[in-house]
């Protein structure tokens, strides 16, 4: 916050010094110019600065929106890879065949997220303790 405090403070200064070089230029100027005539050269630069601010503004935004977009769909394609390759885990035992369908499936989430083949085996371990903690509670609860 106060990063734009000081930003609006150097701009209400700039504005003030352009306001007095205006007023030394108008007090030179022929009496048959107009106000606007005077300020146009303000109006211009003044217009020009809100533009550029405005697109860097929306600029910034729309790259942080699609960062976070794209973290989110590697997040959801990481957890549904994983949620499968526990499956294959404990549908059959062999974790190499597990490990190989995460890296494989989700390959772009795993690179995003810096995770290397060792890390996967105990990663796919606790999704299925996940999934087995999960299937005994529903046996339990079920009338």
């Amino acid at each position: 916050m106060k990063l734009f405090a000081y930003l609006g403070a150097l701009a209400l200064a700039c504005v003030v010094v352009i306001l007095l070089a205006v007023s030394a230029e108008a007090q030179t100027a022929a009496a048959d110019e107009g106000l606007l005539t005077i300020f146009r050269p303000l109006l211009t630069e003044l217009a020009i600065l809100v533009v550029l601010g405005l697109a860097g503004w929306l600029g910034r935004f729309i790259v942080a929106r699609l960062k976070l977009d794209i973290e989110a769909h590697h997040r959801d394609t990481f957890q549904t890879a994983l949620t499968n390759a526990a499956g294959i885990y404990l549908a059959t035992g062999d974790m190499r065949r597990a490990v190989t369908y995460l890296a494989g499936a989700a390959a772009d989430a795993l690179k995003a997220f810096r995770l290397d083949d060792t890390a996967l085996p105990e990663k796919v371990e606790a999704k299925a303790g996940v999934l087995q903690a999960a299937g005994k509670f529903i046996d339990a609860v079920k009338p």
